[in-house]
């Protein structure tokens, strides 16, 4: 019998219905790198508080979802799909005019570059300061803007304004 349960699990990974690190030894597995966003989010709760957290974290999957076409249009990075960071600060800005009509001082370029001049992709002047340095060390750090970067970043502002 034991090659009959070998045998089942094959099919059943090949499948797709498991993960192949279900077939992984404990011993193997090497520890999981916290993603940067939830790094964001745990800062920006021990900042501003658990109400903040949740409510960004409510406003994350539709800001995700209404900034990935935006996002999917814009030139890459590097070969993890980042944006550069006056791409991120474009995106920024077109979410929250399609969303609110807001057009952020220091988000939108004002006739220049959309090349931040300022930090926190132009809108860290609206951002308490301890909040502006959780985003610069974990987004700003990072090799480029990643979607959910950017949706944490939105989420985070929007929620301060609400």
């Amino acid at each position: 019998f034991p090659w009959a349960v070998a045998l089942v699990l094959a099919a059943i990974r090949d499948y797709g219905c498991v993960s192949s690190d279900v077939f992984l030894s404990t011993t193997d597995k090497q520890p999981t790198a916290v993603p940067v966003e939830l790094a964001v989010l745990d800062q920006l709760e021990g900042v501003l508080g658990l109400q903040h957290r949740r409510r960004t974290e409510s406003l994350l999957g539709v800001l995700a979802s209404e900034l990935e076409p935006i996002v999917r249009s814009l030139p890459k990075n590097n070969s993890r799909g980042a944006l550069s960071a006056p791409s991120a600060r474009y995106a920024l800005h077109r979410v929250f005019v399609q969303r609110h009509g807001w057009v952020l001082k220091g988000a939108a370029p004002d006739g220049g570059s959309w090349s931040p001049t300022s930090t926190v992709l132009g809108v860290g002047i609206y951002l308490p300061l301890r909040v502006r340095e959780v985003f610069e060390t974990y987004l700003e750090g990072a090799d480029g803007y990643t979607l959910k970067g950017v949706a944490v970043l939105a989420a985070a502002v929007e929620a301060l304004v609400h």
